[in-house]
């Protein structure tokens, strides 16, 4: 999966939250589409041209079930030197 590591901060944010790590873990398992974990280290960061409602159900569940608070916040990619072909570009 393209994109889907933040090279600098991911490995070193994901190992001070043993819940975040196991979270990242599973959803790595159950989706096909490239995520990453943001910079700060409290953001999961995803690119889709598709309907995440599939998506978006599974990680709310899965982030429940390990006590994490999640919140989504849905935006377009209109910037056109942005381009998504397909999911996992």
């Amino acid at each position: 999966k393209k994109g889907s590591k933040d090279y600098i901060h991911q490995g070193k944010r994901i190992a001070l939250n043993s819940k975040l790590e196991q979270l990242f873990i599973e959803l790595k398992n159950k989706l096909s589409i490239p995520f990453f974990l943001s910079g700060s280290g409290s953001t999961l960061i995803f690119f889709s041209k598709k309907d995440f409602k599939r998506e978006r159900e599974i990680i709310k569940n899965i982030a429940d079930n390990y006590g994490i608070v999640n919140y989504f916040i849905e935006t377009e990619v209109n910037n056109k030197g942005i381009i998504i072909s397909k999911d996992g570009d």
